[in-house]
């Protein structure tokens, strides 16, 4: 479980950057380049803000298997 503190600390970090140049809320189209661990862990964050416009970017397929999973379940 702390293997995730990082990931997730550094996804949220970014969120809140974002968050303050007002260029995300519900409607928005957000594109995630890599479909690594912290990149995953954006994906999850950026869904529960509310944002339903994702799209991941990688060309692991592994990867992007379990980032659409994601996309399609949240």
């Amino acid at each position: 479980m702390r293997a995730l503190i990082e990931p997730a600390a550094v996804a949220e970090y970014g969120l809140k950057y974002v968050m303050k140049t007002s260029l995300i809320n519900f409607r928005s189209r957000v594109i995630v380049q890599g479909c690594g661990p912290i990149d995953l862990m954006m994906i999850a964050i950026v869904r529960l803000v509310g944002v339903n416009n994702i799209i991941a970017i990688d060309d692991d397929t592994k990867w992007l298997a379990t980032a659409q999973q994601m996309i399609a379940e949240c």
